[in-house]
């Protein structure tokens, strides 16, 4: 194989553990409507699944509501209510006092079994959960609980409400805003190398942005001020505009704390399916995650994905590429993965397995005429390599492919 068409084989060997990479990132971006926000229905608040709040009359003719988990288990239950009305106040109560584990107070029956009460801000009990013969499965309700409320808040957020965001940026990074109910950009990221990193900044966010000592105010060079977010290790996980004064900016940290303490913070849109995904050739996808395994520990994913852009880099080493040459990459790929790999460490991967990958490998990559492009990169002080498959097309060149990886 010519060197023209692969560079090195540490990029060889990079290739595999980056494709296997890219299915983890499409699954760790999902958004999850499983809560509508509404209650105003008697029947359940979504209509389709067992998760959320439901608000009902009893045989009483009182109305009642409880907060159910997915497999239907009832979480909380409330005190009755004369009118439906009044149940469906008490369900905003919860929305808005349920999402902070302080507002539960545990507490033991006569019977010496366990129950918990959601209290609202006077004190007075909003709603109960079921009794526990253990203290600890009391506690873990409580945990159910700020988790089901948290996700109904973030699924109302999401009609019309504040939302994270993710998009790729002009170096090929992924970032996110965090965007107010006005469309204003409260927090901006750093970049991440994919998009699985930047979903877990933002859980991140959700977590040490409630806490208001996680923020430092500070000011610019030219006097302005800002403000940083940083995670419990001590990295800046997003920052906020600039700021005439440092009390503004400090208003504005107060908002953030607020607004995400809340929990009425949409997560980010589902990333659309590529074209062409991985996902849809089983046998491709399962050759790819026995080669990562012998691999294992000789590349570090920094992305990888289906660009369908019009552009690449600058500083690109382009190679004209046909299909088959393509057929050969794979094979080049497979044999530097197996030789400095650890077989054993998948002893399902046949030869079998591997030919009927290379078919859908080429299946994937499809008939268009190619390139092969790679550059070396620094980034964070970090070497490493980047590599591009560019599809000729009748409207233009462009990237159908683009793989990186750190040292």
């Amino acid at each position: 194989m010519s060197k023209s068409i692969l560079a090195n084989t540490a990029l060889a060997s990079s290739f595999m553990f980056l494709l296997v990479g890219a299915c983890t990132d499409q699954n760790d971006v999902q958004l999850d409507e499983a809560i509508d926000a509404t209650c105003e229905d008697d029947a359940k608040c979504d209509g389709q699944t067992a998760e959320g709040f439901e608000v009902f009359k009893g045989a009483d003719n009182r109305y009642y509501f409880h907060l159910q988990s997915a497999n239907g288990r009832i979480v909380l239950q409330s005190q009755s209510y004369a009118t439906k009305q009044a149940a469906t106040k008490g369900v905003e109560s919860v929305r808005s006092n349920g999402v902070d584990a302080a507002n539960y107070k545990l507490m033991q029956a006569s019977s010496g079994q366990w129950y918990v009460n959601l209290l609202a801000q006077n004190h007075e009990i909003i709603a109960t959960t079921e009794t526990y013969t253990r203290k600890f499965s009391a506690q873990r309700a409580i945990e159910t609980s700020v988790a089901l409320t948290a996700r109904a808040q973030q699924v109302r957020a999401a009609k019309s409400g504040a939302k994270f965001q993710t998009f790729i940026g002009a170096d090929h990074q992924r970032y996110f805003h965090l965007r107010g109910k006005n469309g204003e950009v409260m927090l901006a990221s750093e970049g991440y190398v994919n998009g699985a990193s930047a979903i877990k900044a933002i859980a991140s966010v959700r977590t040490n942005g409630k806490i208001a000592g996680q923020y430092n105010v500070l000011q610019a060079a030219d006097g302005q001020w800002f403000f940083n977010l940083r995670a419990g290790n001590g990295e800046i996980i997003g920052h906020g505009e600039t700021y005439a004064s440092k009390s503004n900016a400090q208003r504005a940290v107060d908002t953030l704390v607020a607004l995400l303490k809340s929990e009425l913070v949409a997560n980010p849109a589902p990333i659309a399916a590529p074209a062409r995904s991985v996902t849809t050739f089983p046998v491709l996808q399962q050759t790819f995650g026995a080669l990562s395994d012998v691999a294992a520990g000789g590349a570090t994913l920094a992305y990888f994905g289906f660009a369908e852009t019009s552009s690449a880099p600058a500083g690109l080493q382009c190679s004209n590429v046909t299909l088959a040459q393509l057929g050969e990459v794979y094979d080049g790929l497979v044999d530097e993965v197996q030789t400095s790999g650890n077989r054993s460490a998948r002893p399902d991967l046949t030869q079998a397995m591997i030919d009927s990958g290379r078919a859908e490998f080429l299946t994937l990559l499809g008939t268009d005429s190619y390139k092969l492009c790679t550059t070396n990169t620094t980034r964070l002080s970090t070497l490493g390599a980047e590599t591009y498959i560019q599809a000729s097309t009748a409207s233009g060149p462009r990237l159908v492919l683009e793989l990186g990886f750190n040292r």
